[in-house]
């Protein structure tokens, strides 16, 4: 995984933490799909790449399949 081209690694400090909470309670995602998408809201990502649909629930994020 580490080797992925352009790949950077987030922490998922106290802040993206409390957003993910903002994210489950909006959307009822699962802690862990919430603090993906927390973090990748806070990145200012436009999509996150994933095969679980959950994420089509968020306004602020498109999600791209595999």
């Amino acid at each position: 995984m580490l080797n992925f081209p352009n790949l950077e690694i987030i922490p998922a400090d106290k802040e993206v933490v409390s957003s993910a909470l903002q994210v489950i309670r909006a959307y009822h995602l699962a802690p862990r799909d919430a603090i993906h998408a927390a973090t990748a809201i806070a990145e200012k990502a436009d999509c996150i790449v994933s095969t679980d649909n959950d994420f089509d629930r968020l306004k602020e994020l498109k999600r791209k399949p595999l």
